[in-house]
């Protein structure tokens, strides 16, 4: 019985190593360039501009891309770090020519604090279309029969607002 054991765990190990051996070699410039982007801040902004073909409400109900049309778009990356305190400033902000934007700001001290201030917009707009008299819809007043029927799209804006700490905290 320990024979067939100690077979199946030799034939285990060629196996493993067999898999290993496949494996290409890291290379130290592969690890020296993975490192490099750890450490050294990057930065980019991407401009573009977008196009919808086609009306189309269910696409853009949660995005703002409903109507036809063209759309600007805005994406920003900024990165610096502090080499003698080791603490980093990042803003981050996508979607910024949208209405689903969103932007974040991050201070913080590398393996010891951190903050962030976060804010993000996310549109909701109705996939139907309401006819209606009714006046003021977007107000605390409303009357109805105040104007001819007419055709209104209803929409959402949701506003979030978020604020972070962190704190590493000792070994032990």
């Amino acid at each position: 019985m320990t024979n067939v054991v100690g077979m199946r765990q030799r034939q285990l190990a060629v196996i493993v190593a067999a898999l290993f051996a496949s494996l290409p070699p890291l290379s130290l410039a592969q690890e020296a360039g993975e490192m490099a982007t750890l450490t050294k801040p990057q930065r980019g902004a991407e401009l573009g501009i977008g196009y919808v073909s086609d009306d189309n409400a269910r696409f853009g109900q949660y995005n703002g891309l409903n109507e036809k049309g063209a759309y600007g778009l805005l994406d920003i990356e900024l990165n610096s770090r502090a080499e003698a305190t080791g603490t980093w400033f990042r803003l981050q902000g996508r979607n910024l020519g949208l209405e689903s934007r969103e932007l974040r700001l991050d201070y913080e001290r590398q393996g010891d604090w951190g903050l962030s201030l976060e804010f993000s917009q996310t549109p909701r707009y109705s996939p139907y279309t309401v006819n209606t008299t009714l006046t003021g819809i977007d107000t605390g007043v409303q009357t109805e029969g105040g104007t001819a029927a007419r055709d209104v799209q209803l929409a959402t804006r949701r506003d979030t607002l978020g604020l972070g700490f962190s704190k590493t905290l000792g070994g032990g």
